[in-house]
C-alpha cells in the first residue's frame, strides 16, 4: 500500500490570504485571466515535453527546486552567470540540498510509489542522480535539455506579470490577447 502524505506545499488552501472584499475589481479579474492563460500555456509546454506525463515534471520540478531553490540564488546574487557557474562547476552531491522520494511525495501530495516510479524515469532518462544513500540530484543535462522549455516560459511569464502591472486596458480592447506564443 502506497503511503500518500498529507503535508507540504501543495495542500495549502488557495485563497486562505486573501480577503473577500478584495475578490472583485476589474484588475483581479485581468489579473485572473492573465494568469489563468499562462498557466494553460506553461502546462501544454510540459504536456509536449515530458511526452504527457506532468507527473514526470512535477517530480522533476520538486528534486530541483529542493536541490537549489533556497541555496543558489543567496551564493550567486541572482546573477545568471554565476547561477550557471555553480549549477555546472559545483559538485551536486556537495553543494545541493539532497532529497529523495519520500520528502517529494510530501510536498507535491503524489502517492510515494508513484513518485519513485517517476524518479526510476527520470533517471533512465538522465535527469536524475542518486547518490548511495538514494538522495536525489538533478543532472547537468536536465536542465539543458529543458533550456527553450524554461526560457520560453519565463519570457511569457514576465509578459504577464508586465501586463498585470500595466493593468487591464481601458480603451476597449479584450482583456486577453488572441495570440500569444506557445
Amino acid at each position: 500500500m502506497s503511503r500518500s502524505p498529507r503535508r507540504g506545499r501543495a495542500k495549502a488552501p488557495p485563497d486562505a490570504s486573501v480577503p473577500e472584499a478584495s475578490g472583485r475589481t476589474p484588475e483581479r479579474l485581468f489579473a485572473a485571466l492573465e494568469m489563468n492563460d499562462f498557466i494553460l500555456r506553461h502546462l501544454a509546454r510540459i504536456y509536449a515535453a515530458f511526452e504527457g506525463d506532468v507527473l514526470l515534471a512535477m517530480v522533476l520540478g520538486e528534486v530541483a527546486h529542493h536541490n537549489v531553490g533556497r541555496q543558489l540564488p543567496r551564493q550567486a546574487n541572482y546573477d545568471p552567470g554565476e547561477l550557471a557557474r555553480l549549477l555546472e562547476e559545483s559538485g551536486r552531491e556537495t553543494s545541493f540540498r539532497p532529497c529523495n522520494a519520500y520528502s517529494v511525495s510530501a510536498a507535491t501530495g503524489i502517492p510515494y510509489e508513484t513518485v519513485r516510479r517517476k524518479v526510476a524515469a527520470l533517471v533512465r532518462r538522465g535527469w536524475l542522480t542518486r547518490d548511495g544513500r538514494r538522495n536525489l540530484f538533478v543532472a547537468p543535462n536536465a536542465p539543458r535539455d529543458l533550456r527553450a522549455l524554461t526560457e520560453t516560459s519565463v519570457d511569457d511569464f514576465l509578459h504577464v506579470v508586465a501586463a498585470v502591472a500595466a493593468g487591464p486596458p481601458r480603451d476597449g480592447r479584450p482583456l486577453l490577447p488572441q495570440e500569444r506564443p506557445r
